[in-house]
């Protein structure tokens, strides 16, 4: 898996996203990018890891990714929240 991830490190995520750093209050460093996510998982602040994922994932499977994740969570979402839930499904 690792080798199909956008970026081989924390740092190079973030030097190639800058919204990233808008996003967490995480510093990035020069560890492997799952490395970093486990850390960030084991943290104080574990929705860090949720976000870095966002990012760190190739667009078509963060799409797909982020689908999924809202799917379980269907109870909590508004009725506009559900309808583009389930554009993006089709």
């Amino acid at each position: 898996m690792a080798n199909r991830l956008r970026f081989r490190t924390a740092r190079d995520l973030f030097g190639a996203c800058p919204a990233i750093a808008r996003d967490m209050k995480a510093t990035p460093t020069d560890q492997p990018s799952i490395e970093f996510c486990r850390a960030l998982l084991a943290g104080r602040v574990p929705e860090e890891a949720i976000t870095f994922c966002a990012y760190l994932l190739p667009e078509r499977a963060g799409v797909w990714w982020a689908h999924e994740c809202l799917s379980n969570l269907a109870e909590l979402l508004g009725d506009n929240d559900l309808e583009l839930l389930a554009l993006v499904h089709d």
